[in-house]
């Protein structure tokens, strides 16, 4: 009996403490022991930001010129604007630009934001995200560069020449006006990005299915519903004028 007490004295008991302080690293309290599950971390972006602002100025300018040219078919062929097309005779050019600026604009604006945001989760590759980051940021600047630089100069040819009707006329003002309140849009796109951050916010326990978000999971065929989507509304457009 005494040797068996001895045995059972030398039995090592497990310490199961940190090194820093006393406390388990094994605890049954559920409340200690189980993360917390209720918050989300989430990006600092809200409905109307920066971005949005822009989209919906892409937009409005798009709708606009093109309702302009369709509508003056009552003093110029849209046929003859297309194939006898002169600089300052026709506005075709701008409905050109502001739907191919539409299109790429969007594509770079949403392919940018998603990049940052995926950044914020994952904020390891620094110099492939400086790269990407500022590959967008050019490209977005430059395009709306020459946007206001072909407006500029459209303004000035069709102001010598005097060939525009006033209707038309004020589409090249339209276009100038949109396209410079996008370059300045895309300047404030710099300091915008650089503040977008995590933010911890509840859990939600339902998600809502709706347009938005099925948009938002379809990322590789964006610009395919963005192009079908134009298309569709030209044709519609066209059909209206007919």
């Amino acid at each position: 009996m005494t040797s068996n007490n001895s045995n059972d004295d030398d039995v090592p008991i497990l310490d199961v403490t940190s090194d820093n302080d006393q406390t388990p690293l094994l605890n049954d309290n559920p409340i200690l022991s189980t993360p917390n599950v209720d918050t989300i971390l989430v990006p600092s972006i809200s409905r109307y930001r920066l971005t949005n602002i822009i989209r919906i100025l892409l937009f409005v300018e798009f709708v606009t010129i093109l309702i302009i040219w369709l509508v003056g078919t009552s003093t110029h062929s849209l046929i003859d604007d297309i194939i006898h097309y002169r600089l300052t005779t026709s506005i075709f050019d701008l409905v050109a630009i502001s739907i191919s600026k539409f299109i790429l604009l969007i594509i770079f604006l949403t392919e940018l934001e998603t990049f940052i945001i995926a950044r914020l989760y994952q904020p390891n590759s620094r110099p492939l995200f400086i790269f990407i980051r500022y590959f967008y940021i050019v490209s977005l600047i430059v395009l709306s560069i020459c946007s206001l630089a072909f407006a500029i100069i459209k303004l000035i040819f069709v102001l010598r020449a005097f060939h525009l009707s006033k209707l038309y006329l004020s589409t090249v003002y339209v276009f100038l006006v949109f396209s410079s309140i996008e370059f300045i849009g895309m300047i404030l796109m710099i300091p915008y990005l650089s503040r977008v951050k995590l933010l911890e916010q509840p859990r939600s326990t339902k998600k809502k299915v709706d347009l938005k978000r099925l948009f938002s999971l379809s990322k590789s065929e964006r610009p395919f519903l963005i192009t079908g989507t134009l298309f569709l509304l030209l044709s519609s457009l066209t059909q209206i004028v007919q």
